[in-house]
Parts: structure tokens; C-alpha cells; sequence
């Protein structure tokens, strides 16, 4: 991808919206968690009352593609063919699943939620939906982990080196903010 002024600029905006969308993420875990042990203090009816919510949930939007860890999502993403609100829904299953006490990592989560993001926003403004995907899926993690350079090794690692410059400049934006 050329380094133009007006995708520079999106970019920009893609950084600044991975992170405001981070902070929903983390903020959200972290208030389910509570939230959950105040209103439902024992821990066996708490893992019984979220797994009935996932479940209403996963009928109403008849689709189990939030359930897991999401790698299916962060594929269709990079084809470009992420639900629109995937993002969203992937918050709040993680945020249910983990508040109420079952097993299992943001770090993944984080991965489909800035990947599926990516793609929204990319479809959006005319950027190519994959690389949107792409950036946004480092984005999110530099945000989610407060960790840039790991976040930059893991975009050599996934998606080479030829548009490092994008995703430094998604990282700094990131982790800046």
C-alpha cells in the first residue's frame, strides 16, 4: 500500500477508533467481572445464569460466531466479509463468558474484535477491508496489551514486512493514546 496523505489520515483515524474501541473492551471485561460477583455472588449459579444468556443470545442472533475464540471471524474479516457488528457482539460474549467465570483469554478475543472492526471501518471509508482487518487487529492488541513492540513483531510475524509503516503508525497511535 502507498503512503498517501488521505489513507495516512485514515489510518490515523483507524488508530484513534482501535483505541477508543480497546477501551470499551477492557473497560467492559473488567465491569462484567464485577458486576457479575455483586449481583450473583455464588459462583455456581453465576457460570448457570451467563450460560443462559449466551445462549438466548447465540438464538436471537441465530449464529454461534461469537462463541469461541473467534478465528473464524478474523478470516471472514480478511475477506472482507466480517458482520457488521461482529466487533460488538465479540465484546459482549467475551464480557459475559469471562465476567461470570469461565476459562479463557482477551488476547485472542482481542485479535477477532480489531480484526472484525478493521474490516467495518475499512468497508466504510474505502480502505481495502483485509488490510483495514489487518491493522486493526495490531491496533487492538498495542492497546489491549499497552505493548508496541510486540504488537509490531506480531505484524512481521502475521502479515510480513512490506506494510510495517502502516502498522507502526497504527501502533504509535495506539499506544499513545
Amino acid at each position: 500500500v502507498d503512503f498517501a496523505v488521505v489513507p495516512a489520515l485514515l489510518i490515523v483515524l483507524l488508530g484513534i477508533l482501535c483505541a477508543v474501541v480497546s477501551m470499551i473492551f477492557c473497560k467492559t471485561l473488567h465491569e462484567s467481572g464485577h458486576l457479575f460477583r455483586k449481583y450473583i455472588p455464588n459462583a455456581y449459579l453465576r457460570v448457570i445464569v451467563g450460560s443462559v444468556i449466551i445462549i438466548v443470545l447465540t438464538a436471537i442472533l441465530r449464529t454461534t460466531a461469537y462463541s469461541g475464540a473467534g478465528v473464524n471471524l478474523i478470516e471472514e474479516a480478511f475477506l472482507g466479509e466480517a458482520p457488521m457488528m461482529a466487533f460488538f457482539w465479540k465484546i459482549v460474549f467475551t464480557a459475559i463468558t469471562l465476567g461470570v467465570g469461565f476459562k479463557g483469554g482477551e488476547i485472542v478475543p482481542s485479535f477477532c474484535i480489531g480484526a472484525t472492526f478493521g474490516c467495518l471501518f475499512g468497508g466504510l471509508v474505502g480502505l481495502d477491508a483485509g488490510i483495514a482487518a489487518a491493522l486493526g487487529l495490531v491496533g487492538l492488541f498495542c492497546c489491549a496489551t499497552n505493548s508496541p513492540f510486540a504488537s509490531m513483531v506480531l505484524s512481521i510475524e502475521m502479515f510480513g514486512g512490506a506494510n510495517l509503516h502502516l502498522f507502526a503508525l497504527v501502533c504509535v497511535i495506539c499506544f499513545v493514546l
